[in-house]
């Protein structure tokens, strides 16, 4: 009954949201709304579905390949939750405050040193704002697909075959952020978060089939844990206490599922909606919970717990003692070849 109504109330927003994107797509398509042209060549990362598909280790990944042919990338990112107005180039020149870029533009910082990392809503302003200071080579734009205001030579979406696309409904009703057509503009599809050995779905190789689309398969392989405060290992074994993951990540379940392939397994989970800012009464509450367990939780959830180790209270010192960071790193096994020839022939023209 509640379904029923919220369906019918919802209907106008649902047919409103789509008919806007279908228009806009078209309008770029045909020339009708100018994108602006990078002064470099540019490759997108983008999905279709809300949430967490693995675009983040994706564009690390790339940004790895790139570099590997000597050549000078560079990342350009909104910023979730940064707030910020003005163009933020992150390893470039002094170090920024930590988290200043928000958790995203954080860790990919600190994954990819010789990377500039450049966080502006305006992407355009955030690449001239880099060139006065920096040459590089080519442009990566972070979760892309829909910013369709900046013309782009290579457009890679990843897929999370673990959530059915085809059923999916758009936003506000689901997650969809566009229909299935809009990968008509996609070179690449990169399938993540799929079982392993098994085919990917149907629907996924009909699409790309018709549309002509390269496809590559990936899986995210977690890093060994560190702990929060020092960044020391964890020890093998493992120490003999209950284990609680803590986490704010889009994809909840694909995170668990990877942790478990690794070996770790948990007493009890803590989800929290992505890029969440914990509170000390959030942190407080789960240790009351189990004061004898330890904690881990990703490597994007570390950025904003990490400033909490500077408190001199009981919880901060819990975190620092008893808290491990794992990182997951994505592994293309199927399509490498494919998707670096796609990027490369992109960068040479």
């Amino acid at each position: 009954m509640l379904a029923g109504v919220y369906r019918a109330a919802t209907s106008p927003a649902w047919l409103a949201y789509l008919a806007v994107v279908r228009a806009r797509r078209w309008m770029y398509r045909r020339g009708v709304a100018r994108a602006w042209n990078p002064p470099r060549p540019t490759l997108s990362v983008g999905n279709l579905l809300a949430g967490g598909t693995g675009k983040t280790p994706l564009v690390r990944w790339m940004c790895g390949e790139l570099l590997k042919e000597g050549l000078a990338p560079a990342v350009l990112m909104r910023g979730y939750g940064s707030g910020r107005k003005a163009p933020l180039l992150l390893n470039v020149g002094a170090p920024a405050p930590p988290g200043a870029g928000g958790d995203e533009a954080a860790l990919l910082a600190h994954a990819l040193p010789a990377v500039p990392i450049v966080v502006c809503p305006s992407r355009r302003r955030g690449a001239e704002a880099l060139l006065a200071r920096r040459n590089v080579d080519v442009f990566v734009l972070d979760d892309g697909f829909q910013h369709l205001a900046v013309a782009r030579d290579c457009d890679v979406v990843v897929i999370d075959v673990s959530r059915s696309h085809a059923a999916s409904r758009l936003l506000p009703w689901g997650t969809l952020r566009e229909p299935l057509p809009a990968l008509l503009d996609a070179h690449v599809i990169c399938a993540t978060h799929g079982p392993e050995g098994e085919p990917l779905p149907r629907w996924l190789l009909a699409t790309a089939h018709r549309f002509g689309i390269e496809i590559a398969r990936a899986r995210h392989r977690p890093t060994n844990p560190v702990r929060l405060a020092d960044r020391a290992p964890l020890p093998a074994p493992p120490p003999d206490v209950p284990w609680l993951l803590l986490a704010g990540v889009g994809h909840p379940r694909a995170l668990v599922q990877s942790l478990e392939r690794a070996g770790h397994r948990f007493e009890r989970c803590f989800f929290f909606p992505d890029h969440h800012a914990f509170t000390w009464g959030e942190l407080a509450a789960i240790i009351a919970a189990d004061p004898s367990a330890c904690w881990m939780t990703t490597a994007k959830d570390a950025v904003r717990l990490a400033p909490m180790l500077e408190a001199a209270n009981p919880t901060s010192r819990f975190l620092a003692e008893r808290s491990y960071v794992v990182d997951v790193e994505l592994e293309i096994i199927e399509g490498a070849d494919a998707l670096r020839g796609r990027m490369l022939a992109a960068v040479q023209g």
